[in-house]
């Protein structure tokens, strides 16, 4: 359950301390988790590591887009994410 002064970033709640069980992430996983993502859509990466790149960019963006469809599901009606 949700404590009502839970930090919520994208319909997604965020842990207060890493041993906090009312979260999905700390802000340190979420800001890797979106740098990832922004590497390897805005950034030249390097050839030799593009693949590993895109990997991981596609695992947190599936994981991350499933957390908000989770988390916004019956809050708000927003076509995109239905």
């Amino acid at each position: 359950m949700l404590m009502e002064h839970s930090h919520f970033q994208a319909g997604i709640p965020l842990k207060q301390t890493p041993n906090d069980d009312d979260g999905e992430y700390t802000t340190t996983d979420l800001y890797e988790k979106l740098g990832h993502i922004y590497e390897y859509i805005f950034l030249e990466v390097e050839a030799s590591k593009s693949v590993v790149a895109r990997q991981k960019a596609q695992k947190n963006i599936t994981e991350l887009l499933e957390k908000i469809k989770e988390h916004m599901h019956g809050q708000s009606k927003v076509s995109c994410l239905n």
